[in-house]
C-alpha cells in the first residue's frame, strides 16, 4: 500500500528478523532515502506468575516488541547514516516499560528494554542528524488489552 510517491506502508510479521529485513531494504528500493522509521509493535503475552511464566512466551513477546525494534533500528539507522540523512526514529514502548505491570513481566520487560535501546541508540547517533525518540503511552483501552486478564 502507498500513501504517494515518496510515502510507503508495509505488513510486517515483525516476530521475525529476516521478514523486517526484507521490508527495510524493500522500502529502501522504493523510496531510495527512507527518512522516518516508526517501530509501534508488541504483545502482551499471558498474565502469570514468575514461576509459572512458559519461556516460549516470553521469547516470543521479546521477539515482537523488542528484538524486531533493534533490527529494524539497525539496518536503518546504518542506511540514514550512510546518506547523511536527516533521519527519525519513532519506537514506541509504554508506561509499563517504565513502571512494570503486574504478572506481566515479559511485556514491562520488552518495553523497558526498548526505552534503553533507543537512549543508547540516541547517544551513539548524536554526532549526525539522525534523532532518536522513544513515546511511552500510558494504558488504552485497545485490542492489546484482550490479550490480558484482568
Amino acid at each position: 500500500m502507498s500513501f504517494g510517491p515518496a510515502h510507503l506502508y508495509q505488513e510486517v510479521d515483525v516476530a521475525d528478523a529476516a521478514r523486517v529485513e526484507a521490508a527495510a531494504a524493500h522500502s529502501i528500493r522504493q523510496c531510495d532515502a527512507v527518512h522516518v522509521l516508526a517501530n509501534n509493535a508488541g504483545i502482551t503475552g499471558p498474565n502469570h506468575a514468575l514461576t509459572e511464566y512458559p519461556l516460549d512466551d516470553w521469547r516470543r513477546v521479546f521477539e515482537v516488541s523488542t528484538h524486531a525494534t533493534f533490527v529494524a533500528c539497525k539496518r536503518l539507522a546504518v542506511h540514514m547514516r550512510q546518506h547523511r540523512l536527516a533521519g527519525r526514529i519513532i519506537n514506541v514502548a509504554s508506561v509499563a516499560g517504565k513502571e512494570g505491570n503486574p504478572n506481566a513481566r515479559a511485556y514491562s520487560a520488552s518495553k523497558a528494554a526498548v526505552i534503553a535501546l533507543t537512549k543508547s541508540l540516541r547517544k551513539e547517533l548524536a554526532d549526525t542528524e539522525i534523532r532518536v525518540n522513544c513515546v511511552t503511552p500510558g494504558a488504552v483501552q485497545t485490542p492489546l488489552f484482550a490479550q490480558m486478564s484482568p
